[in-house]
Order: structure tokens, then sequence, then C-alpha cells
């Protein structure tokens, strides 16, 4: 790590030697799995300003290493002479923590859409048998089928609900997201936990997503997209975005979304019928 690139040497038959200029690094997140965590190790990912893949990953430092490294990156992009990088961390300013109840929230009100899904796949491949099957059960057994594809549809619809509860609370246990300096930094997750970067100079867009059972309660998650993400390439998130609050009152939402990024009360308009 030098004043204005991050360096990297590695292979042992074929040498690679990279320079990576400092002012193009975005993100710096760092993972973290049970087995790491025990071993005291963390992956450190370098994401870059319209880069298609990560652009450096570092397998492996310890996690102080990893968080030290976050550190200095971020206190040389800002200009700052050395050692005032964890005072700057020390004095940032803790924006959202997700309470256990609000956990628990976010799991009761989150729906994984992969079991119905399945389900229609199922149903469409054996549509073609199923006229058949139902001439020769009959009158009762037809109902009979109907009561087993009832029963068949509630039962994805359980399991779907119980593990999209249980993916969003190993996915956002501990969350937290502070404002250190020019940039919001995040942590989050029970079996593989993140650390991650924001910067809020690239922040490309906020999204504020609700679902129809969080909408009935009041309550949304917010979204934020950087220039350092490639869209399918987020850091644990489908479509290139970072959470910055995972579920909240719909008020908190955009009123953290207007500090973040000040937007106003835009006046939005349905299209006419």
């Amino acid at each position: 790590l030098t004043g204005d690139t991050l360096d990297i040497a590695s292979g042992v038959v074929a040498r690679r030697n990279r320079e990576i200029p400092l002012r193009r690094i975005q993100n710096v997140d760092i993972r973290r799995n049970v087995v790491q965590r025990l071993l005291g190790i963390a992956a450190v990912d370098l994401e870059t300003a319209g880069g298609g893949s990560t652009e450096a990953a570092i397998r492996y430092v310890s996690f102080a290493e990893g968080k030290r490294l976050q550190r200095e990156i971020s206190r040389l992009k800002r200009g700052e002479p050395e050692g005032t990088s964890g005072t700057e961390e020390a004095s940032g300013t803790e924006l959202f923590r997700l309470s256990p109840r609000e956990l628990a929230l976010a799991g009761a009100l989150s729906f994984d859409l992969r079991g119905p899904g399945f389900l229609l796949f199922v149903l469409y491949a054996g549509g073609a048998a199923i006229p058949g099957l139902v001439d020769r059960l009959g009158s009762g057994g037809t109902l009979a089928l109907v009561g087993v594809g009832v029963g068949l549809l509630g039962f994805v619809v359980l399991v779907s609900w119980v593990g999209g509860a249980a993916v969003t609370g190993l996915n956002y246990h501990g969350f937290r997201l502070t404002r250190v300096g020019d940039e919001l930094q995040y942590e989050r997750g029970l079996l593989r936990r993140y650390d991650g970067s924001i910067p809020l100079d690239k922040v490309q867009t906020l999204t504020v997503t609700d679902n129809p059972l969080k909408r009935r309660f009041g309550y949304a998650t917010l979204y934020i997209e950087t220039a350092g993400y490639a869209p399918g390439s987020g850091s644990g998130d489908d479509h290139g975005s970072q959470t910055a609050v995972p579920i909240a009152r719909v008020g908190r939402v955009f009123d953290l979304a207007d500090e973040i990024e000040p937007f106003g009360d835009p006046d939005l308009r349905r299209p006419p019928r």
C-alpha cells in the first residue's frame, strides 16, 4: 500500500503484478464465514468504478489486517495525514442499528419466492398428465386431487415464508450502519460476517422497496447502489446493491435516504389509466 496505489504481486509459475490507483477503489469489503472467523482470517475484496468483476481479491489476511487496509485506503483517498484513521473511525456517527425485535420483524415480513416458483415449474411439467389422471380417478378422485394440490400449495407457501425468515435472520444479524467521514460503513451477518464501505460520492441510486406484508404494516427497505459494483456483483445482494436499512418504518427510511443524498419531496404521479 503506497501513497496513491495498491500494488499486488501473486503467482508461483506465472507471476502477476498489479498496480491499482487508490482513486479508483470504491468499495473495500471484508467477508468471514464461520471457519474463517474461528481461524481469525478474512477475505478482502476491492471493487473499482466501472469494473465488470472484483478488481482485486486478497485471500487471506487476519481480520485486524483487513480492517487496517479498509481504514488506510479510506484515509489515503481523503488525503489525511498518517495516524488519523483511528481517530476518524472512533468519531463515526451511527446512523442505524437493527435491534433483535426489528430483525425478527424483518424475517417475519420476508418471503422467499423460490418455493412457489419451483411449485409452478412442477405443475407446468406435469400439466400434460393431469387430464388423463382426472379421467381415471372420477369425481371423487378429482376432489382428492384438488385437496392434495391445495395442501401442497399451502405447504410450499409455509416453507417459503420460513425460508425467507431464516435467510433474512442469517444475513442481517447484528446489522449496523455508521457514517465515517465521507463514507458509510456497515457490518452484518451471523454465519458469514460482512464488513463493507459505501463511498457517498459514488452513490448512484437510492432505492426504497417493500412487499405487500411490509406495506401493510408500514415498513420498507433501503438499498444503495454505487459505482463500485456491476449489476449482479453486489455484496450479498442480487442486484449489485448494498442494504443500507434492512427494515424500518417508511418515514425513517426516507429520512435516512434524504440524509445520504438530499432529494426533497418529489412529486410522483401515476400514469393515466
